[in-house]
């Protein structure tokens, strides 16, 4: 990929985060791994990501984090609602 997509995904040291972040990375995208640790899972170190530890409801710090990233605009968004188990999980799309 001569200009690879900037991809930013919160909650990247979870379950589904993390394996996504690891896929993406794996395409050639360049991914920034945003999360607060809250469920004390380590932050994942892995080849094509970078990492920051930050929660989400910090709008001033989320802006700087986006602004020195700039990730690629997306035109499809995929949410994955999670329960108690990542098989009660329901992706749903926004377009």
């Amino acid at each position: 990929m001569t200009n690879p997509q900037r991809v930013l995904v919160t909650g990247g040291a979870g379950f589904i985060g993390w394996r996504c972040a690891r896929n993406l990375a794996k395409d050639g995208a360049r991914v920034l791994i945003a999360d607060n640790l809250s469920v004390g899972m380590p932050m994942p170190d892995m080849d094509g990501c970078e990492t920051r530890e930050i929660d989400i409801r910090d709008k001033s710090g989320m802006v700087e984090l986006t602004e020195g990233f700039k990730p690629t605009p997306l035109s499809t968004w995929r949410l994955f609602t999670t329960f108690r188990h990542a098989s009660d999980s329901a992706p749903m799309r926004w377009t």
